[in-house]
């Protein structure tokens, strides 16, 4: 998922809080937009790391992992 993906999830969110009085609601979608906060770190996260690893560690890593056969 792209960094645009969360941008555009998070904008959504908020303009719904922005149209609703509902306190619960905006509890609700205010946890929801955290929640896109923390994917989009690991999202980063992951792909740091990921450009720090040759191609061979990282199939090896994968591979140890149980993604890769």
């Amino acid at each position: 998922m792209g960094e645009r993906a969360f941008e555009t999830i998070d904008e959504i969110l908020e303009g719904v809080v922005a149209e609703t009085d509902d306190e619960q609601l905006h509890y609700q979608l205010n946890s929801a937009r955290q929640l896109v906060e923390v994917a989009r770190d690991r999202h980063e996260d992951l792909a740091e790391a990921v450009d720090d690893v040759d191609e061979a560690e990282l199939r090896d890593r994968l591979a140890a992992m149980g993604y890769l056969d």
